[in-house]
C-alpha cells in the first residue's frame, strides 16, 4: 500500500516491480545501505518499513546506492533489467 500511496499513477507498477526484484535478488545490501545513508537508520523509517521500500519510494529519486557495485539508476525500468542479469 505505501508504494500505490507514495507512487505517481504511472510508476505504480514499476515501482512494484523494481521493489519485488530487490526484494528477490540478493544485490541489494541492507547493510550497506543504512551504514552509507544514517539518516535512514536513525529515523523510524526501518520501523515499520524495510530499506528496499525507502530505496524504490525515496531512495532512487535521490540518487542513493543500495550496494557497492554500481547499478545504473537513470530508469527504474533499466534497473529491474540489470538486477535480473
Amino acid at each position: 500500500m505505501y508504494i500505490i500511496s507514495k507512487s505517481k499513477p504511472s510508476e505504480i507498477i514499476t515501482n512494484i516491480k523494481l521493489y519485488k526484484s530487490l526484494k528477490n535478488s540478493k544485490c541489494f545490501d541492507i547493510g550497506y545501505y543504512l551504514t552509507k545513508y544514517p539518516d535512514i537508520a536513525k529515523s523510524k523509517w526501518c520501523k515499520y518499513f524495510s530499506p528496499e521500500l525507502h530505496y524504490v519510494c525515496e531512495g532512487f529519486n535521490e540518487k542513493r546506492k543500495f550496494n557497492k557495485k554500481f547499478f545504473k539508476n537513470h530508469d527504474k525500468k533499466e534497473l529491474i533489467e540489470d538486477i535480473k542479469n
